[in-house]
């Protein structure tokens, strides 16, 4: 069947992909339009300021830090790209021509549509470096190492939760612009060892976060 098909082509075509650095500014970050496919994140524009030298539109990025992309939920995909998100990180990009005909297979027609991801597991934006046309796009700078994030994506406003160097920090990303706090000093103590692994929401209607490292989970 074409999704056969198309997941063949992408493994034969992952031969011609280039590796390539990230470049990502202080104030303007990656400068990417991306969009979550079960094969990586698909690059929809590229903006001016800081510029890409190695990805350009219609390139896909199926790996970053040595991380692979493609065959992910588009959580573990955000999770994954968060964690590796930093200026002259180590991507590996499929060129846009091999691109295309991977998802020309996937819908079943040469030069067809790009399918749609609506309702996918995959589907969305990069959290990490576009936010949705209604909101204001938002960039954080943070003293430290991001370890790992979530976001409380129902709230209103919607909140980011991050472990920075093992504080956790949370911001509320309002239309004016980010108010943000220390939550909690000191995630992980002893016995249990650093870092930060994962963060997650019970549920997005309950204060309850996990947070996982090597040795287990501190809720």
């Amino acid at each position: 069947g074409g999704a056969t098909s198309a997941a063949a082509l992408f493994a034969r075509s992952r031969v011609n992909a280039r590796r390539g650095r990230l470049r990502v500014h202080e104030d303007d970050g990656a400068g990417l339009d991306m969009e979550a496919t079960k094969w990586g994140y698909l690059v929809e524009s590229v903006d001016e300021s800081p510029g890409q030298v190695d990805i350009q539109a219609g390139d896909c990025v199926i790996s970053i830090g040595g991380q692979s992309l493609h065959g992910l939920t588009e959580e573990v995909m955000n999770w994954r790209f968060g964690r590796n998100f930093a200026d002259g990180a180590d991507i590996i990009v499929l060129p846009a021509e091999q691109m295309k005909a991977v998802l020309d297979a996937e819908s079943g027609a040469v030069g067809g549509k790009k399918p749609s991801q609506a309702g996918g597991a995959a589907g969305g934006r990069a959290a990490a470096v576009h936010t949705a046309e209604l909101h204001k796009r938002q960039h954080f700078v943070f003293s430290a190492r991001l370890e790992a994030w979530c976001l409380a994506a129902s709230r209103d406003p919607p909140r980011l939760i991050a472990s920075i160097d093992n504080r956790m920090v949370m911001a509320d990303l309002c239309e004016d612009g980010a108010m943000t706090r220390e939550a909690l000093p000191c995630i992980i103590k002893p016995p249990m060892k650093r870092p930060v692994e994962h963060l997650a929401l019970l549920s997005d209607e309950a204060d309850v976060i996990l947070a996982g490292a090597a040795q287990g989970v501190v809720i």
